[in-house]
């Protein structure tokens, strides 16, 4: 019966959001790639349609990951994620310069030739650690609701205290 009704309750994907998402991400790399040609005369000189192709690929692999991915095995992981976001966006906020590089007066957590903002990333892990950390939480009881609430406004507090372009 389990897989009789998984084939009924399978999910489809929205096929023109794919396509136009697709179009757009290969009508921008055109664009990128015919200025990249033109500005340097030597393509092999930039490395700006390269990045933005290997990133645009990064993100098309993520996308179908997380299309795919059961999120209830990585429940287990949310205290860990929720921590060690909220840690790395600790240190990002109190820089001393390690392990951070900073550009543009914000603080990039480098990780091989990769360099990522955690001011764009953690909302996303924060969403999804406190999903699977209040699934099941006990918000009757004061103390559970006072140390809920406080899970929820910690990671607003850091991000607001984030440097951006706005504080520059």
């Amino acid at each position: 019966i389990g897989k009789q009704l998984n084939k009924v309750h399978r999910r489809n994907p929205e096929w023109s959001i794919v396509v136009l998402s697709l179009l757009f991400a290969v009508v921008g790399l055109m664009s990128i790639y015919f200025i990249d040609t033109k500005v340097t005369q030597n393509p092999s000189d930039s490395s700006i349609f390269a990045r933005s192709l290997t990133f645009t690929l990064l993100g098309i692999a993520l996308a179908v990951l997380f299309y795919f991915l059961d999120y209830r095995k990585i429940r287990r992981f949310s205290k860990y994620i929720y921590y060690g976001t909220l840690l790395l966006l600790f240190l990002a906020v109190n820089n001393n310069g390690r392990p951070f590089t900073i550009v543009n007066s914000m603080p990039f957590m480098a990780i091989g030739p990769l360099s990522i903002n955690l001011a764009s990333i953690s909302p996303y892990l924060f969403i999804l650690s406190l999903a699977g950390l209040f699934d099941g939480w006990e918000w009757d009881s004061w103390k559970k609701a006072v140390l809920g609430l406080a899970m929820l406004f910690a990671p607003v507090i850091l991000m607001l205290a984030y440097p951006s372009f706005s504080s520059a």
